[in-house]
C-alpha cells in the first residue's frame, strides 16, 4: 500500500489495497465484525455488516423502483398503441376528406382526451382548403417551415395566431404536428392539440407517437385529396 509523503494513507490507497488483496476479508473477518460505523439515517452506530446490508437494500430498492417505472412506461405505451390502432382502423374506412377530419377530431377528443383540436391548411391560389380545415394563406408558411418535427410546449414559445379561435386565450400548452400531402393535389397544414393544463404538452415529452399520428392522418388525406380536388377546384 502506497503512502503520501506526510505518512497518511488516502482512501484511494485503502480501496486499491482491498481490491488487490481480497484475502484480507477472510484473514480479519472477526475484527471486521467488531467494526462499528455511523448509521446513515440516525446517530447510533451499527456494525460494518449491517451497513453493507443497508447498502444492498438501497440498491435493490432503486432497482425495483426502476423496474416499476419501466413497467409503467410499457403499460402506457400499450395503451397509446391501442388508441393509435383504433384511429388507424377508423381512417382506413374513411372515403372522404370530411370523414378523415371528423374522425381525427373525434378520436383525439374522446379517445386521447385532448380538449381542443384544430386543423389549419395552407391555402393555395385557386384552391379551397379541405373540409374541416381552417384555410390560411402565406402567413402559415413561416410556421410550417419552423415545424420540422412535432412541437410540444407553451403557446408563448410557438404562437400560431390562427389556432384555437376564441379558446386561444385559455390554451396553456399545445402539440403541433405538420400534415403533408405530396403530388399535384397535395398541400400541407397543421394538426394542433391544445390544453388548459401547462404540463399536458411539455417540451420534454416524447414526440414519436405524434410523428406517427401526423403520418397516419397525412396518408388518409392523400388517399382522399385527389378526389376532393377534382370536385372543388
Amino acid at each position: 500500500m502506497t503512502q503520501e509523503k506526510s505518512g497518511a494513507v488516502s482512501a484511494e490507497d485503502v480501496m486499491d489495497y482491498l481490491e488487490k488483496n481480497t484475502q484480507f476479508f477472510e484473514q480479519y473477518a472477526d475484527r471486521l465484525a467488531a467494526v462499528f460505523v455511523p448509521h446513515p439515517y440516525g446517530g447510533r452506530a451499527i456494525s460494518l455488516t449491517e451497513r453493507l446490508i443497508l447498502t444492498y437494500r438501497e440498491q435493490i430498492h432503486r432497482l425495483e423502483q426502476k423496474h416499476r417505472e419501466l413497467s409503467g412506461f410499457g403499460e402506457d405505451n400499450d395503451v397509446i398503441g391501442e388508441k393509435m390502432q383504433r384511429l388507424i382502423l377508423a381512417l382506413i374506412g374513411a372515403e372522404k376528406i370530411d370523414a378523415v377530419t371528423q374522425l381525427t377530431v373525434i378520436h383525439l377528443r374522446e379517445d386521447f382526451a385532448v380538449p381542443h383540436v384544430d386543423l389549419l391548411w395552407r391555402m393555395e391560389l385557386g384552391r379551397r382548403s379541405p373540409p374541416g380545415f381552417v384555410a390560411v394563406g402565406e402567413p402559415l408558411d413561416e410556421f410550417l417551415e419552423k415545424l420540422g418535427k412535432p412541437y410540444c410546449g407553451s403557446r408563448e414559445d410557438f404562437p400560431v395566431p390562427a389556432l384555437f379561435g376564441q379558446e386561444a386565450k385559455n390554451i396553456q400548452s399545445q402539440a403541433l404536428v405538420q400534415l403533408k400531402v405530396s403530388g399535384e393535389s397535395g398541400g400541407r397544414g397543421i394538426l394542433a392539440m391544445g390544453s388548459e393544463e401547462p404540463e399536458r404538452f411539455h417540451a420534454d415529452m416524447g414526440t414519436l407517437y405524434l410523428q406517427r399520428m401526423g403520418e397516419i392522418v397525412s396518408a388518409a388525406l392523400t388517399r382522399c385529396l385527389s378526389q376532393f380536388n377534382l370536385r372543388l377546384t
